[in-house]
Formats: structure tokens, C-alpha cells, sequence
């Protein structure tokens, strides 16, 4: 995978990590908007509502896969 947004750290009961998305996956897609690096990501990311679910693709070694996460609102 040459493009996409690495995860590097999840939150022990962070949304991602309870859809069973793990640390080294790469996402590729964000409800079907093409995530190219942190930049476009973090703008794909802010477009997706609080509470609602989001479909995202990714890579985990040579495998795709797709998971479905809810945001929450983060705590301050």
C-alpha cells in the first residue's frame, strides 16, 4: 500500500478499536472518500457525523478488509 493513513495508536475503547481495526492497518477509504494521506484524512474524517456510522476500508498486511465505526464526540 503506497497511499493511505497509517494507524500507529488506538485508545483501548476507542471507536476503531472496538470495530477491530488494529495498530499498523493502513485506511484506505473513509465512506467511500479515498483517504491519500493525513491531511486528506483528517478532512475526511471531520465530514463524518457524531453517532452515525462510517465504513471504513483498509489494508492489515496483504489483506483488505472493511470495518464500521461510530464516532463520539472526544472527551475533554
Amino acid at each position: 500500500v503506497n497511499k493511505g493513513e497509517l494507524i500507529i495508536q488506538l485508545g483501548a475503547n476507542s471507536p476503531e478499536s472496538q470495530a477491530g481495526l488494529q495498530k499498523y492497518d493502513v485506511i484506505v477509504s473513509l465512506n467511500g472518500q479515498e483517504v491519500t494521506d493525513v491531511a486528506n484524512f483528517t478532512r475526511v474524517i471531520n465530514s463524518c457525523k457524531i453517532g452515525q456510522p462510517c465504513e471504513i476500508k483498509y489494508w492489515r498486511g496483504n489483506n483488505q478488509g472493511t470495518a464500521t465505526v461510530t464516532p463520539i464526540e472526544t472527551p475533554r
